[in-house]
């Protein structure tokens, strides 16, 4: 598997990537798997919620939900997970079952 390039360059060129193209779900995941994979899951969360908060619409992209509910689960708390996966529900209930 490819490895994920976690230097510090390398988090400032995806930190910019999503600063400057703030619609692309794409570009906010892989910016919280470089946090992710350097172990720095509220980092990986804080983004997210920057991204969502650069561009309002990411909140109903169910691969950003996803994302932060999953972390949230691996740090172990629970009830912000739950919120992440009732929300998935109230946006797309038909295809929540596709993800979990």
């Amino acid at each position: 598997s490819e490895e994920v390039d976690n230097s510090d360059e390398a988090l400032l060129r995806l930190k910019t990537d999503c600063r400057e193209d703030p619609t692309d779900p794409g570009k906010a995941l892989l910016l919280a798997e470089a946090y992710l994979e350097r172990d720095q899951a509220e980092d990986a969360l804080k983004s997210l919620r920057k991204a969502v908060a650069r561009h309002p619409p990411l909140r109903r992209n169910m691969d950003m939900i996803f994302a932060v509910a999953n972390i949230n689960l691996e740090q172990q708390n629970g009830a912000a997970a739950e919120r992440e996966f009732e929300h998935a529900v109230s946006v797309e209930p038909d295809k929540v079952g596709l993800h979990i």
